[in-house]
């Protein structure tokens, strides 16, 4: 397959809901993409492009003619990501569970989380409930939170944080919550376990 130089490549993998994309990108260009839909039992390609006819070609013979196993089949995928990264989607996902199923639109997938994206330099894991925050009709019933994880591969790439912003290891979180009253205990959950794993790496840091 004819390929532009593998040095200039990054790959984005992007699990959201019943949908995974595969973008590939050349020197900060979009050169490929590649989406597909999968249910328990198996995946489907649903759409193919690329900024060259020739590879879409290549790609699109070579992809609609497999079996794509879906979210339940037994084929196993081995990851080699480091053990701080591992420990990070840990605690990343023991986080999200706490909100799973709080209240309305917290029904995610995959798993505890609505979007999942991987790159060759980092794991962004979102967690976002937006019911009703647009209807004029549920003025006092809404949610609007939003939490965000990244897991950077280079540990000198969290900063300074700001208002709303979480360092666990190696992993920076943001949280916010703008939802109705009623609506608030799920995000005060979320806060309460920051501060607490927060609380717990600066001390697991003292001499």
């Amino acid at each position: 397959m004819s390929l532009p130089n593998h040095h200039g490549l990054e790959i984005d993998v992007t699990s959201e809901y019943a949908f995974i994309t595969i973008k590939v990108i050349n020197g900060g260009q979009p050169f490929a993409q590649i989406r597909f839909q999968l249910t328990d039992e198996a995946g489907k390609p649903v759409s193919i492009f690329c900024d060259s006819n020739a590879v879409q070609k290549e790609l699109s013979d070579k992809i609609e003619g497999e079996n794509w196993p879906g979210w339940q089949s037994s084929a196993t995928i081995k990851t080699k990501f480091p053990e701080q990264v591992l420990q990070a989607m840990d605690s990343a996902d023991s986080i999200a569970a706490l909100v799973t199923n709080c209240t309305r639109g917290d029904e995610y997938s995959p798993g505890n989380f609505s979007k999942i994206s991987a790159s060759n330099k980092r794991i962004k894991l979102e967690q976002i409930n937006y019911m009703n925050s647009r209807s004029l009709s549920h003025k006092d019933n809404y949610s609007l939170r939003q939490l965000v994880f990244t897991i950077n591969f280079d540990p000198g790439s969290v900063n300074e944080l700001r208002r709303g912003e979480y360092r666990i290891g190696i992993m920076k979180v943001e949280f916010s919550d703008r939802s109705s009253a009623n609506n608030r205990t799920c995000g005060d959950k979320v806060i309460a376990e920051l501060e607490r794993l927060t609380a717990k790496d600066v001390r697991s840091q003292l001499p």
